[in-house]
């Protein structure tokens, strides 16, 4: 008989990146100013995938390490960053979000800095740990923010969320946090039209 092994729901492998969240709030300013808007990713952690080798009657667990699936991974951390740039525009906030290898010149330079995202099986919460700079500005903005994408939950709904849902929430959380600063930041040290910008050489 072939030794069978079989993998739980724990590995979730199907799991795939959330569909992007929208920002629902007003804004205190609009601007016709260009951003460019970088990503750097830090470690990834979390997500341990778990399988059973039958062995007579019952099955043993098996420990398989990482799914990045289950992750908050780079390509989350993509679509989470376009999710950014996009409701900047659609707010009008600025006028033009791109990203910085394709903006030969802007007015600001935001950088995302996802210095760890940390994910715990248990209930599917995730935890990011994210920095956000911005210049070109009078002065230059670095702040850092924590989400839990659990947090508020009662424990019926961190039992009934699954990984696609809880990094929805870690991102609608993120982006609730992220869009008011950026706005804010414009409004007290930029000129909504203002012609000067940043170099990204420097």
């Amino acid at each position: 008989m072939k030794r069978l092994v079989l993998a739980f729901g724990v590995l979730l492998g199907a799991c795939t990146t959330p569909e992007p969240v929208v920002f629902n709030q007003p804004v205190p300013v609009t601007s016709e100013l260009r951003a460019a808007v970088a990503l750097v990713s830090g470690p990834v952690r979390g997500a341990k995938g778990t399988s059973a080798i039958p062995a007579g009657t019952i099955l043993v667990p098996l420990s398989i390490g990482p799914t990045p699936n289950t992750q908050f991974n780079v390509g989350d951390q993509r679509t989470f960053v376009a999710t950014f740039r996009h409701e900047l525009e659609r707010l009008k906030v600025v006028a033009e979000a791109r990203d910085v290898a394709d903006v030969p010149g802007a007015d600001l330079g935001i950088q995302l800095i996802f210095a760890q995202t940390q994910y715990n099986e248990e209930a599917h919460t995730y935890v990011l740990d994210v920095a956000m700079e911005i210049v070109g500005g009078a002065k230059p903005f670095l702040k850092q923010y924590r989400v839990i994408s659990s947090e508020g939950d009662s424990t019926w709904e961190r039992l009934k969320t699954n990984a696609t849902e809880g990094k929805a929430k870690a991102a609608a959380r993120l982006l609730k946090l992220l869009i008011p600063d950026v706005a804010h930041y414009i409004q007290q040290n930029r000129s909504p039209t203002g012609p000067t910008g940043f170099d990204r050489g420097t």
